[in-house]
């Protein structure tokens, strides 16, 4: 009899192990889980508004009334903004004064607009600082605001231009494709500030030297003009 139940004894433990290891996550658990992920959202939501208050003070205009996209293509890529309300000439304008800032700066290498935007050193811009010689930025006017085009062919210059732009997707939260897209065919042999656009057809090439700078007295851009800053 005692050699039975020794055995039955030692079978016993093992299973009753067993069922430990699959014990289901208790409740308390489970409500944990879901607070830290609900804290998780609750923070990210809160650093994107930080950021966009941020931006309307590095650029001078609403966040919420104004929409950016950013697009990568093969040879660079584009800033784009505009008003909401086709009506609000004020934000159209404010807009269109600090994308031509931007393109002023950002060939000079000045890129203190969007660090103090999003807090911090945005990737692929130490390389576009260093290699700024290397790429062309082009300011053009739209019906609603204004963009400014990126134009490389340094390949290393090119991999930091598109690091920013994706970063911005990201961090602006746009929804815009991050896969580069080739240029036409129609467009073979041609630099990107050549290339046809939805809003090109009057437009006017104006260079602006690396050092020129644009005071308060120089004249308004007109609508469908360009501005190069290389």
């Amino acid at each position: 009899m005692k050699t039975s139940f020794v055995i039955l004894f030692v079978v016993f433990i093992p299973m009753a192990h067993g069922r430990q290891d699959v014990k289901p996550e208790a409740p308390a658990d489970h409500h944990c889980s879901m607070m830290k992920d609900e804290e998780g959202m609750k923070h990210e939501g809160m650093n994107h508004s930080a950021m966009m208050e941020r931006g309307e003070q590095a650029m001078g205009f609403s966040q919420t009334e104004t929409t950016h996209h950013f697009y990568l293509n093969a040879s660079g890529g584009a800033i784009e903004v505009q008003s909401n309300d086709a009506s609000d000439t004020a934000a159209r304008d404010r807009i269109r004064y600090h994308l031509r800032e931007i393109a002023k700066s950002f060939a000079e290498g000045d890129f203190s607009s969007p660090m103090l935007t999003h807090g911090k050193v945005p990737p692929g811009v130490p390389d576009m600082q260093r290699l700024k010689s290397k790429i062309s930025y082009i300011y053009s006017e739209t019906e609603r605001g204004a963009k400014v085009l990126v134009d490389t062919k340094n390949p290393e210059a090119l991999k930091a231009v598109q690091e920013f732009l994706r970063f911005q997707i990201v961090e602006h939260e746009t929804g815009d494709s991050q896969i580069i897209h080739s240029p036409d065919r129609s467009s073979k042999g041609r630099s990107f500030k050549d290339r046809p656009l939805k809003d090109r057809s009057d437009e006017k090439e104006t260079r602006v030297a690396q050092g020129d700078v644009l005071s308060n007295s120089v004249r308004p851009v007109k609508s469908g003009s360009l501005l190069l800053f290389r």
